[in-house]
């Protein structure tokens, strides 16, 4: 090393290498340091160590280097190394980490608050179904349930029933099975239920809608509740069908991001999801029939209050699913969830709009008038001339409602029957159970139905003298 000597310098031995063993031999006792000034050794790199997790980024200066985390998926397990390594397949590692661990699956677990929250919410919605079940079925010859179809109605609590039992396979780890099963539950399930609101729909349409003979008569050859309702459900059948043999749900394998340790498990809907956005339009396209009938319906009495539901419930349908595509579509992590309490609210809006109502009205009273009172109230009977000198008008009014069908099941409504007898002598008329009452309809055809006397018969006999 150089050593100071007067006004010059000079070398001196320090050490020594020895060629044999590749070996260098210093000797630092004792030394005075030049650029320290004492005899403390000085530090002899240009570059710090690089810790574990960082690796050297060798710069254009011989020996120098700077230090860079290791990247997503690579790790250093000591110090200095020139290179950081790959994590093992199955394993990954963040950045800057000294080590790979397996990612953690995550799903929908049933201890989560959203899945918790679910389940009460679903066996609630079927609580409420068998509820509605049972009143149904105790006061089904009050008017309310009458009015309501108890059949159709049950039928439509079947569809809601399967409808909630989908959401219960939304929880849990998924498989391709139960990726299936719940799409083709909530559809199968909801769209018997919408068919059969839209049976409702063309039954009060077709009532209420005045048209010309004919086309009348071709509408009443399309009211077939029973195929209706089949065909309908059988269409989305065959989507779902076509659905999983072309283009499957199944278990998304999409990697995650490379900066979660975390791997969502959860379904796809598919490749390219055309099936479930059929399935969706076919369904949505039901409902907006179902709006569209009862919206042209909606000016009927007040006492027919069913199409205000139908409205309303149909509306609701619309709504959430408008927004539940685009908040699908943008929120990945989510979905299951998403899905899920959008056919909740769904199957909760039918409940609330279309069976509670009804439930009310049988348990605590309708206040609502027969459909005799309300045609009577609503509809004027022409009188034909008179020309005798007295005339014997009797109103029979039957407070319950009387219903028809014949072969075709079309749904006929009877109001207040007047019958008007022209004769010299006044005349009692009298009825039995068994006489039937007839009146003509707009099509000019005259439907038949039954006069009961269960509840009574009230015979207003009115006399009226004319002179000329």
């Amino acid at each position: 090393m150089w050593e100071k000597y007067g006004q010059h310098r000079r070398f001196q031995r320090i050490g020594k290498y020895q060629i044999s063993n590749e070996k260098i031999d210093v000797n630092v006792e004792n030394f005075m340091w030049l650029s320290t000034g004492n005899i403390t050794i000085p530090w002899s790199r240009c570059s710090a160590n690089c810790p574990r997790g960082w690796a050297k980024k060798i710069l254009n200066i011989s020996c120098c280097y700077n230090c860079s985390k290791c990247t997503e998926g690579t790790y250093s397990d000591s110090q200095d190394l020139n290179d950081c390594k790959k994590c093992p397949k199955g394993t990954w590692s963040l950045k800057g980490w000294d080590h790979c661990e397996p990612r953690q699956d995550t799903y929908l677990l049933w201890s989560d608050p959203h899945s918790i929250t679910m389940t009460v919410a679903t066996v609630l919605g079927i609580l409420l179904l068998l509820v509605t079940l049972i009143i149904f079925v105790v006061y089904r010859d009050s008017p309310p349930m009458k009015r309501a179809e108890v059949r159709l109605s049950c039928v439509m609590m079947a569809g809601l029933a399967v409808s909630f039992g989908s959401v219960i396979s939304f929880m849990g780890k998924p498989n391709v099975h139960l990726c299936r099963a719940r799409q083709a539950m909530y559809a199968m399930g909801f769209t018997l239920c919408v068919s059969c609101i839209l049976v409702k729909s063309y039954r009060i349409f077709l009532v209420f809608i005045p048209f010309g003979q004919i086309t009348k008569r071709r509408l009443h050859k399309l009211y077939n509740p029973p195929l209706i309702i089949i065909v309908i459900t059988t269409l989305q059948g065959l989507i779902c069908l076509l659905w999983i043999i072309f283009d499957s749900p199944d278990i998304d394998d999409t990697p995650p991001s490379s900066d979660s340790m975390i791997n969502i498990v959860q379904c796809t809907q598919g490749g390219t999801y055309i099936g479930f956005f059929i399935m969706l339009s076919y369904i949505a396209l039901l409902a907006f029939i179902c709006f569209f009938l009862a919206f042209k319906s909606r000016k009927v009495l007040h006492e027919f209050n069913e199409t205000g539901y139908i409205i309303f419930s149909m509306l609701m349908y619309l709504f959430v699913w408008v927004c539940f595509i685009p908040v699908y579509i943008n929120n990945k992590s989510e979905r299951t969830v998403v899905q899920a309490s959008a056919i909740l609210v769904s199957s909760y809006g039918i409940i609330f709009c279309h069976f509670l109502p009804k439930c009310y009205e049988a348990l605590w009273g309708s206040k609502m008038d027969t459909l005799e009172r309300i045609f009577r109230r609503s509809q004027v009977i022409p009188c034909p001339n008179l020309h005798s000198d007295s005339v014997t008008e009797t109103d029979v009014v039957n407070p319950e409602l009387s219903i028809s069908s014949q072969k075709s099941s079309r749904l006929s409504l009877s109001s207040t029957s007047t019958l008007l007898r022209r004769s010299e002598t006044l005349s009692m008329v009298t009825v039995n159970s068994s006489a039937l009452v007839s009146m003509p309809m707009y099509n000019e055809q005259s439907y038949a139905y039954p006069q009961s006397n269960r509840l009574g018969t009230k015979i207003t006999r009115r006399h009226r003298s004319m002179s000329f």
